[in-house]
């Protein structure tokens, strides 16, 4: 049955693994979020070198909680007009606007597949965004839980995302919201594996009230983001050998010192079977090209922003190298195991560089604290490749 006036019952992301925002799928290849104007100013004017490395933006649309025919509440998308921004005309949203989506309540146990999502949102809130958010603490040494099982789901559906949907639906009650729709990353893949890392040395932004600024001072402090410019914000791994998700949240993250995070990125590439060691150069190639990327943006800075790692899960394919990586003029255009590996640069609602929206404060130079977050990423990814080759 057709909605009316062009509306799209809404779900949650099953692979939202972090952020205080619950994410939700708007069609196959779209998911949309609580709208923050800085955010949605700066999809519709980043530089054209960013946008390979960040989510399409597909537009705004209202949402609403409704009841549908059979007394179940659900959220319901109503889309507004096309952005009008001339660097949005080859961004075309590819959602029909016709198509009804039955929404997953938590604790239904439907299967889910990469289509249903991939983003986070930031752990920061903004003064702009119609929701808000909470707090915490201190460095603890910790290990990656040793059992598949720990945090784990079969669905593919993440506790986070669906914890985030409960205070969702508790808080937009019979107001309505506008969101942004954004390109669903995690689409591509069928068995999404996803690392979310805050990024930078500094979280607030330069608006940020003197309350906020002292707490996310402490919390970068207190956790990895102060030592590597980076911190695990979420992730989720398929076990091939369970068949079984494990999940783990910001919490989590937040109590990890240096070692653990590099325990972290060795459990995120492996499958419960074997580390999958060939993903390691193509996230590397990402990397660096992303690196380059953010030295020439002159002003720019990202604070409380959020890089996705992704690959696919699914492992039919036999573990080799890459020929592109050992011959740099071979294309890696087509290569199987490339094909496999997505980053991207997500959460932008406390960004700003000169000129951005009347910012009075201009920062000098290239983004320091998520340039040393890249490199960081970069020399511990380059060392347990080095690892695997011993």
């Amino acid at each position: 049955m057709e909605d009316r006036h062009g509306a799209v019952r809404l779900e949650p992301f099953a692979h939202q693994v972090g952020g205080h925002a619950c994410m939700l799928r708007y069609d196959d290849t779209s998911v949309c979020k609580p709208l923050i104007n800085r955010e949605k100013h700066f999809y519709q004017i980043m530089p054209q070198e960013l946008r390979a490395f960040t989510p399409q933006f597909r537009g705004v649309v209202e949402v609403l909680i409704e009841k549908d025919n059979e007394g179940y509440t659900c959220m319901t998308a109503f889309p507004q007009a096309a952005p009008s921004s001339s660097s949005l005309s080859n961004r075309r949203c590819s959602a029909s606007k016709s198509r009804s989506v039955p929404n997953l309540m938590p604790g239904s146990s439907s299967p889910s597949s990469g289509g249903d999502t991939a983003q986070s949102d930031s752990d920061s809130d903004s003064e702009e965004s119609c929701f808000k958010p909470s707090a915490s603490s201190s460095i603890r040494r910790r290990r990656v839980p040793s059992s598949p099982e720990t945090g784990g789901s079969s669905n593919g559906r993440s506790p986070w995302c669906v914890r985030l949907h409960r205070e969702l639906l508790a808080k937009m009650q019979n107001q309505a919201h506008t969101f942004i729709v954004l390109e669903n990353l995690a689409a591509r893949f069928q068995l999404p594996c996803i690392l979310d890392l805050k990024m930078g040395t500094r979280q607030h932004g330069d608006d940020a009230s003197d309350e906020k600024r002292r707490s996310q001072i402490r919390k970068c402090e207190s956790t990895t983001s102060s030592q590597l410019g980076t911190r695990l914000c979420g992730m989720k791994v398929y076990k091939a050998d369970t068949g079984r998700y494990v999940c783990l949240d910001k919490y989590y993250g937040r109590g990890l010192d240096k070692e653990g995070v590099v325990e972290c990125l060795r459990a995120f590439l492996h499958n419960g079977r074997r580390l999958c060691k060939e993903l390691i150069r193509p996230i590397l190639r990402s990397l660096q090209q992303l690196r380059q990327v953010i030295q020439q943006q002159n002003t720019f800075r990202f604070y409380s922003s959020s890089l996705l790692i992704m690959y696919e899960g699914v492992d039919d394919l036999q573990p080799q190298e890459c020929a592109h990586h050992d011959n740099e003029q071979t294309s890696s255009e087509g290569c199987a195991t490339c094909a496999r590996v997505d980053v991207r640069m997500i959460d932008f609602a406390h960004v700003t560089h000169q000129g951005f929206r009347g910012d009075h404060t201009v920062h000098a130079g290239p983004d320091a604290g998520y340039l040393l977050g890249l490199s960081n990423l970069v020399l511990l990814f380059e060392q347990l490749l080095q690892q695997c080759s011993d």
